[in-house]
């Protein structure tokens, strides 16, 4: 036995403001409802740096490096920084952001753009890469200083609350406007108008760094979708796979890490029905089966994280039965 960690941003929100009045929300979901009423609070939920024991010089984590090793790809001794395709909408004043999750871009339309961007970029000894179309990958002549936020951070906000900070923040914010103006006149963002697609009209910088020298983790293994945990596991030589189609007692031996972040790109792509179904998938594939080997002894405990909120459930706390659980919209943030 041993335990089992699940990481699952964007599982209780943050919802948009009024979406408490949403009557779906009154919906209770078994598993997920019995693991917060009778597990332990815990003072925080964990970060990436502390699951993995990362030791980087780097301000924060160097997702964009990392990343690039969790695709498949290598990412070598260069500085990396994400710049993923966004769509930039004028709200009176203001710009919000939103993801290309859901913005329908395609393999060819990705690459097309990428092409024309790198062009420009090349003269400063950078060069844009797509190993899927929604997250892209510049590689940097060396690492800047930014402080950055991640695209699923921003998606659906104001761009100007969570522009890069930092002493290089002015010259990437005039080449995000040179990348801008390039976009704004390409044909693949044209054609992607005609047939009523947004445009990629921008880029958001994230991640800077290159890899971490020393990364460990307890784990003895590491299912995720999110290329960032597969780099950190690769890292920290833990091995690392994909998604199962469903949590299983045969894929678990000693401790366990299975981390899942469709739910925070539902959020980002604005889409709430889309969140909800992904929520109810994720009490199916992860929390129920979690209970259930939980209460056989399968497991010895489960930590279960969100983006602010974590919780420890060990056996016994599951014949807690005084504490009840309740509706999603008594849990959502």
């Amino acid at each position: 036995m041993g335990e089992l960690t699940l990481l699952l941003p964007g599982l209780l929100g943050p919802l948009p403001k009024g979406a408490r009045s949403w009557d779906a929300l009154e919906q209770t979901l078994p598993a997920l409802a019995r693991l917060l009423a009778r597990g332990r609070a815990e003072t925080s939920a964990p970060s990436l740096e502390d699951l993995f024991r990362l030791r980087s010089e780097a301000d924060a984590l160097p997702a964009a490096a990392l990343g690039y090793l969790g695709e498949g790809r290598s990412p070598g001794d260069h500085a990396w920084l994400r710049a993923d395709p966004v769509y930039l909408r004028a709200d009176q004043d203001r710009l919000m952001v939103f993801s290309a999750h859901g913005l329908d871009l395609r393999v060819e339309e990705a690459a097309a753009l990428i092409a024309e961007l790198n062009r420009l970029l090349a003269e400063d000894g950078m060069e844009l890469y797509a190993p899927v179309p929604e997250r892209w990958y510049l590689r940097l002549p060396a690492t800047p200083s930014l402080q950055t936020v991640s695209t699923l951070t921003v998606s659906g906000r104001y761009a100007d609350a969570f522009v890069p900070r930092g002493k290089d923040a002015g010259r990437f914010s005039r080449l995000g406007t040179e990348l801008q103006m390039l976009l704004h006149m390409s044909e693949v963002n044209a054609r992607r108008e005609q047939r009523g697609a947004a445009p990629i009209n921008s880029v958001w910088f994230w991640g800077p760094g290159s890899l971490p020298k020393q990364v460990e983790g307890t784990w003895s293994r590491v299912y995720s979708n999110d290329p960032v945990v597969l780099g950190l596991a690769k890292q920290a030589e833990i091995a690392a796979e994909p998604l199962p189609s469903q949590l299983d007692r045969s894929g678990l031996d000693g401790s366990t890490l299975l981390t899942d972040d469709t739910a925070e790109r539902a959020l980002a792509s604005g889409d709430l029905d889309q969140w909800l179904r992904v929520v109810r998938e994720l009490e199916q594939r992860w929390l129920a089966p979690a209970v259930e080997m939980l209460a056989a002894g399968a497991v010895e405990s489960l930590l279960l994280s969100t983006n602010e909120r974590a919780v420890r459930v060990k056996r016994s706390m599951l014949k807690r039965f005084w504490r009840r659980g309740q509706p999603l919209k008594n849990l959502i943030t």
